[in-house]
């Protein structure tokens, strides 16, 4: 009977509600994707992948920069009409630097390809504005719906979008020889997000034009946000991006594509159970610090515990099996993005179990420990891909260092972490 009463405790638990909300969403939406990898991986070579990560490796930084990540100040204010302005300022700003964006697209994008040793990422670089365009609507409205709690909102919207870019890929593969199925179906994902997130928000409120002096407010405001979190957030993403940039300047697209599609792997867990989580941690954790600074701590200790129990037989399994079942799956030429995943697969498990916990660092205003502890990160990870090339000419071993470097800085996350969610107060 006791046992019975527990269980219909958890089920009624309202954070477990929002993380299955999410998860159960999150994870059918990669259903389609896991069952088209084997043909998809049958009709676009390895060097196709490695132009859509490339693709994907500049959008994501441009992304970074467009709205000087308001997104995570949206759900700091207490009253929904501020966190509506942040809203509204972050959406501007993107606005404002899609076009910047594609200035820089046509002025620098021959040397761009040049320099990454990629002639045919030229023809598709004039997309990257667009695509930075709705990645970064998407970011801020998926962080006004995370604040309102509608997590069904998020769900439908990965779901959806994932649908769409399988079709899409497939279907285009008869049309475009070459990497543009990937990377056209990648950009009308994106579109296909933003227009579920706007119809939504639509039903509730409206867009508005917001006074240059009144975008002024919000940014004195969460100054923290584009001072400390915005170059934070840039030197992280551009540590994860690098491989992708070295291994394309001295091993080709074809290395590109093998680690693009390992990082993809590795990523479904992360993206899909670790950010679901990661998503109510957000919001429960701004809850309490607002609210109950006491319920911090044992809010990290149990999502921790959650993180740690979903990955830790996967990430083994991986570890051991992954080259053969690449092999297997995709066809022999991805069996060495199966070696590159045992590479990394250290790395993508502390970032499966810490980096959802990281969000103590915006709670406690901590944005200018975590801007220098990134600039470390950019520095060792940046010396370990060069010590791989450079002494041991091997990709294989560049990655690896990369992953046990990155290994090393999550841990240390995790520690500092947990000390913030004891000394919750800001300072």
């Amino acid at each position: 009977m006791k046992d019975y009463l527990n269980w219909k405790k958890l089920i009624k638990n309202k954070s477990l509600k929002n993380v299955m909300m999410i998860t159960s969403g999150t994870v059918l939406s990669q259903v389609l994707p896991i069952v088209f990898f084997p043909i998809l991986s049958r009709i676009y070579s390895p060097s196709d992948y490695g132009i859509l990560g490339l693709f994907m490796s500049i959008s994501m930084l441009l992304m970074v920069v467009s709205n000087l990540q308001l997104n995570y100040a949206i759900l700091i204010p207490k009253e929904d009409k501020e966190a509506l302005k942040v809203l509204m300022t972050g959406l501007h700003l993107i606005g404002f630097f899609t076009a910047i964006s594609l200035l820089v697209v046509l002025l620098l994008g021959g040397f761009i390809s040049k320099l990454l040793s990629s002639p045919s990422l030229k023809n598709w670089l004039y997309l990257i504005p667009v695509t930075v365009l709705f990645t970064g609507a998407n970011i801020q409205l998926s962080a006004w719906f995370n604040r309102t709690g509608q997590f069904k909102v998020i769900s439908t919207s990965r779901v959806v979008t994932s649908v769409v870019t399988i079709l899409f890929s497939l279907g285009l593969s008869f049309l475009i020889n070459g990497p543009g199925g990937l990377v056209i179906s990648y950009l009308v994902g994106n579109l296909i997000s933003f227009s579920v997130l706007l119809y939504s928000f639509r039903r509730t409120h409206f867009f508005y034009f917001m006074p240059i002096v009144e975008m002024k407010s919000v940014l004195h405001t969460h100054r923290n946000f584009p001072l400390y979190t915005l170059p934070t957030e840039l030197i992280s993403n551009f540590a994860q991006q690098l491989p992708m940039f070295i291994f394309s300047i001295y091993s080709g697209v074809q290395s590109v594509g093998w680690f693009s599609r390992s990082r993809q792997i590795l990523g479904l867990p992360i993206n899909y159970i670790s950010g679901s989580i990661s998503e109510v941690y957000k919001q429960k954790a701004s809850e309490a610090f607002r609210n109950n600074p006491s319920a911090l701590r044992p809010l990290f200790l149990k999502t921790f515990g959650y993180l740690f129990i979903f990955s830790i037989i996967p990430f083994l399994i991986i570890a051991l099996l992954s080259p053969s079942l690449f092999a297997f799956f995709f066809g022999e030429n991805w069996r060495q993005a199966g070696v590159f995943t045992q590479c990394l697969v250290l790395m993508y498990f502390f970032k499966f179990v810490i980096s959802p916990l990281t969000f103590n660092f915006y709670l406690v205003g901590k944005q200018k420990l975590d801007f220098i502890l990134h600039i470390l990160i950019i520095i060792v990870t940046s010396l370990s891909l060069y010590f791989g090339f450079h002494f041991f000419k091997s990709d294989t071993f560049a990655l690896l260092l990369f992953s046990v470097a990155y290994s090393m800085m999550y841990f240390f996350y995790g520690i500092l972490s947990f000390r913030f969610s004891l000394d919750n107060t800001r300072k």
